[in-house]
C-alpha cells in the first residue's frame, strides 16, 4: 500500500505487532484522503531518527507531512519541535506520548490493537483451555526450554511470523485461548487486554524499550509492573492489575484512522462502547 511503512516490510519473517498493519488496512480501510506520502498505523515508531528517515522518504518538498496513528514514542526524548510540525499524530498509544509531544488533552489515546475484537472474532483452541503461554520479545533469542524452566508455563509462543494474515491471525487465536498471557513482547500483552484474557508482563533479562510499557500502562490505567513467572504473573494480575484496569473506549480510537473506514465499524466500536465493561 503506497504510503503505509512499518518495521520488517516486505520481509518472510514479520513481528506481530508491526504486521498489524496489514490486518488494518484489510479490515480497517485504505489510507486517505488527505493522502500522506508516509504513515505508520502502529508501533513504538515516534522518535527523531523514525521521523528523519520517514521525511526523507516523504520527498524533498519542504511541506511534506507524515502521518502516525495511535502510535508511541520509544523513548522519554523531547521531540524537535520542527520535525513534530512536520508530522501529523492522528491519537497516541499513551499519555505519556500526548504529554512529550505536547498534544491537547483531548487527542485520543489507545493502542490500535485494542480495536482487534472489532476485525477478528478468536477461534478458540481446546489444547489451550486452562493453559499459561509466555510470549517472549521478537528479539529474544533465549531457547524456548529456558523460558518454559524459569517461567513455569505451559508453552512458549513466539511472535516471529511468516508473513501471511493466516499465521498473525493464528497467533491472535492461540493469546485468546489462553487461561493467562506472560507478555514479553508488548503487543501480546495488549492483545489479551483488548480480548479481556488475563495478562502479566514479563521479564527474563531484559525489558525493550521501558517507556513503551509505562506509556501503555498509563493508558489502560495500570500499573508497569513485571513478574519473572506465572505464579508472579498470576499475582500481579490479581492484586494490581485486574482491579486497576480500564480500557480506553474504541470509537475515538477509530475515529482517528487516517483514511476511510469499512462500513459499519464506527457503529460496531460505539456499541462495544456502550456494551461491553471497560
Amino acid at each position: 500500500m503506497p504510503g503505509v511503512t512499518y518495521w520488517l516490510q516486505g520481509g518472510p519473517v514479520q513481528n506481530m505487532g508491526d504486521f498489524l498493519t496489514e490486518l488494518f488496512l484489510a479490515r480497517i480501510g485504505a489510507p486517505g484522503p488527505p493522502f500522506y506520502p508516509r504513515i505508520r498505523l502502529i508501533g513504538s515508531v515516534i522518535a527523531e531518527f523514525i521521523i528523519r528517515s520517514d521525511l526523507r522518504a516523504a520527498g524533498p518538498s519542504a511541506e511534506a507531512a507524515v502521518a502516525y496513528w495511535g502510535c508511541g514514542q520509544r523513548d522519554e526524548h523531547i521531540i524537535d519541535s520542527k520535525l513534530r510540525a512536520r508530522c501529523r499524530f492522528h491519537g497516541v498509544r499513551g499519555p505519556l506520548t500526548r504529554i512529550r509531544l505536547e498534544l491537547p488533552e483531548t487527542t485520543a489515546i489507545g493502542d490500535p490493537a485494542l480495536l482487534l475484537p472489532l476485525l477478528h472474532e478468536p477461534r478458540l483452541l481446546p489444547s489451550l483451555a486452562g493453559r499459561v503461554i509466555c510470549v517472549p520479545h521478537f528479539r529474544d533469542s533465549a531457547p524456548d526450554e529456558t523460558h518454559l524452566e524459569h517461567s513455569g508455563v505451559d508453552f512458549v509462543v513466539r511472535p516471529n511470523l511468516p508473513a501471511s494474515q493466516d499465521a498473525l491471525l493464528q497467533m491472535i487465536d492461540v493469546i485468546c485461548s489462553a487461561e493467562f498471557v506472560l507478555a514479553g513482547a508488548l503487543h501480546a500483552a495488549i492483545i489479551a487486554c483488548a480480548y479481556r484474557r488475563p495478562f502479566a508482563f514479563y521479564i527474563e533479562d531484559y525489558v525493550d524499550l521501558p517507556f513503551k510499557w509505562l506509556d501503555f500502562s498509563a493508558s489502560v490505567n495500570i500499573p508497569a509492573v513485571f513478574a519473572r513467572n506465572a505464579e508472579e504473573g498470576r499475582r500481579a494480575w490479581q492484586t494490581l492489575l485486574a482491579p486497576a484496569l480500564r480500557r480506553p473506549l474504541l470509537a475515538p480510537i477509530l475515529a482517528e484512522y487516517p483514511g476511510a473506514v469499512q462500513a459499519g465499524l464506527p457503529e460496531k466500536a460505539a456499541s462495544w462502547d456502550r456494551n461491553q465493561p471497560r
